[in-house]
């Protein structure tokens, strides 16, 4: 389920999408590190145009509620056909290509906007595996995909057929709530469909296929994977929504097979 799609639509028409995210890394435990030696998580951004365009006045984001959560505040340039690696650290004293966030290995989303606080392009992710970077293949405009050979600064490798599907993005994330909510299921790939339980069972393709959100009113234990073709299934998801309960101690969910 695509997200933002009329409004990418008309940016796209108006402005111009020449500033893509072409590739980032949410885990970094050793593949990469910046000029202080640091393996932090990264984002690559592509310049498609046929020209130098300056990124002073442009802002990113992990927060749909807060798109300018970081403005690049000093002259950053992207060379034509080239691309830029910027370090999602919290970091941002560390230089003008170092942000105020890091990336949530978890599953999150990132939002690319221009100094008109228009947003030139996004990306919603789930959960993410350690040094495997998850891309765009072919390069700029192609679909999004997981790649166990991350390119950083160069150009992206074909993604790798071998792994599982992404996961799928589950929002809101799972917690305690005082009144009815209405879960989403969505994935940044248009050729994943989602499956999901609801009884504790392990889901597959016989299990119910996810089309609407979710009305949850009493607590529920959602239980999902998803199928790509080409990939294997992904992983099993198990998110927990608590609805009307006062716990004062700690609470622990178990999912196991009826």
């Amino acid at each position: 389920m695509k997200r933002f799609l009329p409004l990418l639509i008309l940016t796209s028409l108006l402005f111009g999408q020449v500033i893509v995210i072409n590739e980032f890394l949410a885990s970094n435990n050793y593949f990469n590190s910046d000029e202080y030696g640091e393996f932090d998580d990264w984002v690559e951004l592509a310049n498609t145009s046929n020209d130098t365009i300056n990124l002073f006045g442009w802002f990113i984001s992990d927060n749909e509620s807060n798109l300018t959560k970081h403005q690049f505040t000093d002259s950053l340039y992207i060379y034509s056909d080239s691309l830029l690696l910027l370090w999602a650290d919290g970091e941002q004293q560390q230089g003008s290509d170092h942000l105020n966030f890091k990336l949530s290995s978890g599953g999150e989303e990132i939002f690319l906007s221009n100094p008109s606080n228009i947003i030139i392009d996004s990306v919603y992710f789930g959960q993410q595996t350690t040094d495997v970077s998850y891309g765009r293949y072919p390069n700029y405009t192609g679909s999004w995909g997981i790649m166990s050979v991350p390119t950083p600064g160069s150009m992206n490798l074909p993604h790798d057929s071998t792994e599982y599907s992404p996961d799928a993005i589950v929002l809101p994330q799972s917690g305690f709530y005082n009144s009815p909510i209405q879960v989403t299921l969505f994935s940044d790939s248009a050729d994943v469909e989602i499956f999901f339980s609801l009884d504790g069972s392990v889901p597959d393709i016989n299990s119910i296929h996810y089309t609407e959100p979710l009305l949850l009113v009493q607590t529920t234990v959602i239980r999902l994977t998803t199928i790509r073709p080409g990939f294997k299934p992904s992983l099993t998801q198990t998110h927990n929504f608590f609805l009307d309960s006062d716990y004062n101690l700690p609470t622990m969910a178990l999912a196991v097979d009826p």
